[in-house]
């Protein structure tokens, strides 16, 4: 039954119950609003009961202060890229996407005469600084012995220690190469995790300008990043629980551990999730939704229960006493409201008995439900 059939019903039942004579003790039952200071109370006529459902007031300690959209990624230091370190062609791929890795496995080996420069200037470089070495301790010897004197001394420390940078040097470059002899140079995981991505083909060439040629992810070690707006930053704490919404029929709890500290143009602060549970439906750059939980219980009613007046003002009808048929108006401030359910944050206890179907017919001056 809709609600103009319902409001067609009661003012039938109105009609008959005001055609009937009654008695003084009931007079009260065709008595519709009676005013009592700033409070408006309203007795429910027998004859309408019938329309007019009640429910006790309850808190939800689960209750969604707000949703905000979100997406899986990796974690930090979760995800490796790896790219060429000098111009070369590819020799070797070790690796498919989808494979299992550990740190340190080869996934691609390149070819390239710059490497072979680079090591036989690191091989020189670290010759010349031996032979460095060795002056300097000659003449140090020498100094001992007052043949050598200071100058020499000094002019034989200066060229030690320009060989001993260069050859640092060098061996930073050869590190920075990666493993392999000669013209070869091996392209290694940099971590545990699965092949994400691999573009590259034998024969192919690839430079230090392009993107990373493989992507190595660990899909256990893996956040929920989403988009919190600055106005509802105050929400949101660090411990917080939430539920993160992935496909239409799988929920997987967590809670909130960082909340970024700059805001994005679109005036939205980045808050991470930790899951408390990794599962295989959860993939990395999936697109989900997050509904963020109350710190504290929350009270929620149905939205049917509340009406708006005037436009600005939000009401419920509390139950004066038990199965008294008098209700009153009051006054509430709600919050969050989701799935036909919405939070009061003030004007109601819990335990108390609301009115949540009907509402509109006892309130002539309401402009419409939540």
């Amino acid at each position: 039954m809709d609600a103009r059939s319902s409001l067609l019903l009661l003012a039938g039942g109105l009609l008959a119950a005001c055609a009937r004579p009654v008695s003084a003790d009931r007079a009260h039952e065709r008595t519709l609003v009676v005013q009592t200071g700033d409070q408006s109370h309203v007795t429910i006529p027998r004859e309408s009961r019938g329309f007019v459902r009640m429910e006790t007031v309850a808190t939800r300690a689960d209750w969604a202060l707000l949703r905000a959209p979100g997406r899986v990624a990796f974690r930090e230091g979760a995800l490796g890229r790896v790219g060429a370190p000098v111009t070369a062609r590819v020799s070797q791929v070790h690796a498919v996407v989808g494979q299992r890795v550990a740190e340190g496995d080869p996934l691609i080996t390149i070819e390239s005469p710059e490497a072979l420069a680079m090591r036989a200037s690191a091989r020189t470089s670290a010759q010349v600084e031996h032979a460095a070495r060795a002056e300097l301790a000659r003449v140090r010897r020498l100094a001992d012995d007052g043949v050598a004197n200071e100058r020499e001394i000094l002019e034989a420390e200066l060229r030690e220690s320009s060989t001993v940078i260069d050859a640092t040097r060098a061996q930073s470059t050869l590190a920075f190469l990666g493993s392999g002899g000669g013209r070869n140079v091996v392209l290694r995981s940099p971590i545990d995790g699965v092949v994400l991505s691999l573009d590259a083909t034998v024969g192919s060439v690839v430079t230090t300008d392009e993107r990373s040629l493989v992507e190595v992810g660990d899909p256990s070690r893996i956040w929920v990043e989403c988009q919190v707006f600055q106005a509802d930053l105050g929400l949101v704490e660090v411990g917080q629980h939430v539920t993160v919404q992935v496909g239409p029929t799988s929920a997987v709890p967590g809670r909130i551990v960082a909340i970024g500290a700059d805001l994005r143009e679109s005036h939205t602060a980045v808050v991470r999730i930790e899951l408390d549970e990794v599962t295989s439906a959860v993939r990395p750059g999936e697109y989900v939704r997050v509904a963020i939980q109350s710190l504290e219980p929350v009270i929620v009613v149905p939205a049917t229960s509340v009406v708006v007046r005037d436009g600005r003002q939000y009401a419920v009808y509390v139950e004066v006493g038990h199965r008294s048929y008098e209700v009153e108006r009051r006054i509430v401030t709600v919050g969050a409201s989701f799935d036909g359910q919405v939070s009061i944050t003030s004007g109601l206890r819990p335990g108390e008995r609301i009115v949540t179907s009907g509402t509109l017919l006892l309130d002539g001056a309401a402009d419409q439900l939540l």
